[in-house]
């Protein structure tokens, strides 16, 4: 933590208009490198990423976000 590595990263799609509500907001893929698994640090970033989705996800009107 604190250096410029990639450890993960976070995929995630807004489609307000989907007629399935399931698929307005959602994360498609959170994948974290297995060298940085189970460390915490790495875990801590891409849960905060996955945060920031969530945020988008509400500042876009939707109440729900689902992690496919």
């Amino acid at each position: 933590m604190g250096d410029d590595r990639v450890v993960g990263f976070v995929m995630a799609n807004f489609d307000a208009g989907n007629e399935i509500d399931a698929s307005r907001a959602h994360i498609w893929r959170l994948n974290i490198a297995g060298s940085e698994q189970g460390l915490g640090s790495a875990w801590g970033t891409a849960g905060s990423r996955s945060m920031g989705v969530a945020q988008e996800a509400r500042r876009r009107g939707q109440t729900r976000i689902t992690v496919f």
